[in-house]
């Protein structure tokens, strides 16, 4: 004959309790009910391209050197940056890239803020090289 000990029937009644408890819970609401948000789409540009694609400059009259933005890369002359991983929000981009000023090769952290993702004639970049945030107007073509 088996002898059931206190100790088990005291962790048989838990488990049922918690199951119990567990049935009677209600279904979360707002922030942890169960369907998620909607997460808005990437920002892009009219052309499907990431808004900060093109050319850049601090104002029109800087645009005949501008700062050059492709997908994976950034050039403005002096440095040079080769884009490792893009993440995107709302806000605009955070950008995870090698940097090159000279001979010097760092790893950097760019931030593109989009004031308004609509309106694809502005951002401001901070980060990397760029010890201070600078404002950017798009060029022309």
């Amino acid at each position: 004959m088996k002898t059931v000990t206190p100790l088990l029937i005291m962790a048989a009644g838990f488990a049922g309790a918690i199951a119990v408890l567990g049935a009677c819970t209600p279904k979360p609401q707002g922030l942890f009910a169960e369907t998620s948000p909607a997460v808005p789409a990437t920002p892009v540009s009219d052309t499907g391209a990431p808004h900060y694609m093109g050319r850049w400059a601090v104002d029109a009259g800087h645009c005949a050197q501008p700062m050059v933005i492709k997908a994976k890369m950034l050039d403005d002359g002096s440095n040079n940056c080769e884009f490792a991983k893009v993440d995107s929000s709302t806000a605009g981009y955070t950008i995870s890239a090698m940097c090159r000023a000279g001979k010097a090769v760092t790893p950097s952290r760019l931030t593109l803020t989009l004031p308004d993702p609509a309106k694809t004639s502005s951002m401001t970049l901070a980060g990397g090289p760029y010890k201070t945030p600078v404002a950017l107007e798009r060029c022309g073509a």
